[in-house]
């Protein structure tokens, strides 16, 4: 009997083991084939269809993250009912299975579908007439700020997200919660999904989920989420009376501007970036004229926009946001846990790595905007001046396979190893395992500016670790060549092995640079500081309006 795997392009290569050791000890005797989702797709549609028809056997299994997280499960049934095979699934890694068919999905998924279609249409065009009003109604109301202490503040994600647990996002939601904590004000959570991150013994959470229509367009799910949380969250609003909503703005909302009229409370953004740029830019999502019209009503609403860098409050005021509202408040790192007292040598014994070695690491998402691409250039040639480097990758993204491929055409595969995506509580110890942590991020493919405030930047800092990193906007305004980081110019790849080899071979050099960081982190770079800078917008109101 031969089984087919099909692994999805955001399944990680640790629910993917997971499966594929579990379909071995099930199918001991059978040939198990595997399949790509992002080869399939870089065949184009026609090719795709065509791979996907070659398929013949016994089973399919189509190997996904937590399917109870999962959305729009009926793309993936489309994938698998191309393929000549008797036996169809999804499955992930924690032992839930979805058995499908030709049939059932003629049957009972296409008139789901269609119907699904015509009410996200339906839903577009009352918000398109909702919008404009809305626009009209919703400015900030004068408030006075209470004196009281604690403060208590309403956090709100609402993003529409598949369960995923890692990344800079929770990152930066943990930490400013622990930064809300550490100055002794009071903090309750509203959430769309459950944030592994969160300590429900110090944080109260309340998860309000997206509906399960309006399920074809993505983004008809999340403007239906409007109503959800407005019906859900009101009572809850009224019985916690927090003093003001903290927004992580996210696309198609505006349910916390209307939320926080109803109380006559302060309505704060924390603005990672414009959806309504970054969809346009790098997504293919449909709905953008309102997607527009949602985030300027957000943006209008809110009496304050937090945003982490300059780049970043320049393009929100092109895009019309009143630049006296917006208020730069880079990332930061919690120094007591990302410390030098860290031990990292159980994770050079796990890794393998010896005395001798000096370990170069990176941590990140794999993204374009990491120069993941330029460090696979720069580690062949720095492995070519000094033997003794080793690289350790960490995490997961779109170009960790070009990583890995041309790591493998560079015949220096054996020099680095990919560590895959680690729990946030394990991120200190694999950083604390470096001599040299790398931040080589590059312009952003458009040309406009990078508008970032990468936290592991500052948990790099924190680690008291020596850094070589891009020159490149925000990352450049924190460290300082020579005293804190050696910086090199953003996708210069043989800049970046020198760099690499200069500090790995001087031990003096890391050692200060290393401990200079260390101390600029605790200086200027905690996330406490982080949250007093929203406390103090909060207690400014009075005074500014």
């Amino acid at each position: 009997m031969t089984i087919h795997l099909l692994r999805l392009s955001d399944t990680t290569d640790e629910t993917y083991r997971r499966i594929r050791e579990g379909l071995e000890r099930a199918y001991a005797a059978d040939e198990l084939v595997d399949h790509q989702a992002t080869a399939l797709r870089a065949r184009g549609v026609l090719g795709a269809v065509r791979a996907l028809w070659g398929i013949r056997g016994n089973r399919l299994i189509i190997a996904s993250e937590d399917l109870r997280q999962r959305r729009r499960l009926f793309i993936f049934k489309a994938i698998g009912i191309l393929t000549n095979v008797r036996h169809r699934e999804l499955r992930d890694d924690q032992g839930n299975r979805i058995v499908f068919s030709r049939t059932a999905f003629v049957l009972a998924d296409l008139p789901r579908i269609a119907l699904d279609i015509l009410a996200s249409y339906l839903l577009a065009v009352a918000w398109l007439m909702a919008l404009p009003a809305l626009w009209l109604t919703l400015r900030p109301i004068p408030v006075t700020p209470t004196r009281r202490r604690p403060l208590t503040i309403a956090f709100f994600r609402t993003d529409y997200y598949l369960g995923k647990q890692l990344g800079g996002s929770f990152t930066h939601i943990r930490g400013f919660t622990d930064g809300v904590l550490e100055g002794g004000h009071r903090q309750f959570f509203v959430a769309s999904v459950v944030p592994a991150t969160l300590d429900e013994t110090t944080t109260p959470l309340y998860r309000f989920g997206y509906p399960r229509a309006f399920d074809f367009f993505p983004e008809s799910t999340e403007m239906a989420y409007n109503l959800t949380l407005i019906a859900k969250a009101l009572p809850i609003l009224r019985r916690e009376r927090p003093d003001f909503l903290y927004h992580r703005h996210s696309g198609y909302h505006v349910a916390t501007a209307i939320l926080a009229r109803l109380l006559h409370i302060p309505l704060f953004l924390e603005v990672n970036n414009s959806e309504y740029w970054l969809r346009t830019q790098w997504d293919s999502a449909g709905f953008r004229w309102l997607l527009w019209l949602f985030e300027q009503v957000q943006f209008r609403a809110a009496h304050r926009l937090f945003v982490v860098s300059e780049v970043l409050k320049d393009d929100l005021v092109r895009l019309g946001a009143d630049p006296a509202k917006i208020i730069v408040n880079p990332n930061g790192v919690s120094p007591a846990v990302f410390s030098p007292e860290v031990d990292g040598h159980p994770i050079r014994r796990e890794l393998k790595v010896r005395k001798d070695e000096i370990l170069v690491g990176f941590l990140g998402t794999f993204g374009v905007w990491h120069g993941v691409l330029v460090l696979a250039e720069a580690i062949p040639q720095a492995l070519k001046a000094f033997k003794r480097l080793r690289f350790l990758m960490i995490g997961e993204g779109l170009l960790k396979p070009d990583v890995q491929q041309a790591v493998e055409r560079a015949g220096v595969a054996d020099r680095v190893t990919f560590a895959g995506l680690v729990p946030h509580e394990r991120v200190p110890s694999y950083l604390a395992a470096c001599d040299v942590l790398v931040s080589p991020h590059i312009q952003n493919a458009d040309g406009t500016k990078f508008f970032g405030s990468p936290t592991k930047l500052f948990e790099y800092m924190a680690m008291g670790r020596a850094i070589v990193a891009s020159d490149l906007e925000q990352i450049g305004q924190v460290l300082t060549d020579g005293q804190t980081a050696r910086l090199v110019a953003p996708g210069d790849a043989p800049a970046l092995a020198a760099a690499l080899v200069e500090v790995a071979g001087n031990e003096p050099l890391r050692r200060r640079l290393g401990r200079q960081a260390r101390q600029a982190a605790v200086d200027r770079h905690t996330w406490k500081v982080n949250a007093d800078r929203v406390i103090a917008a909060y207690r400014s109101l009075g005074r500014q309006g």
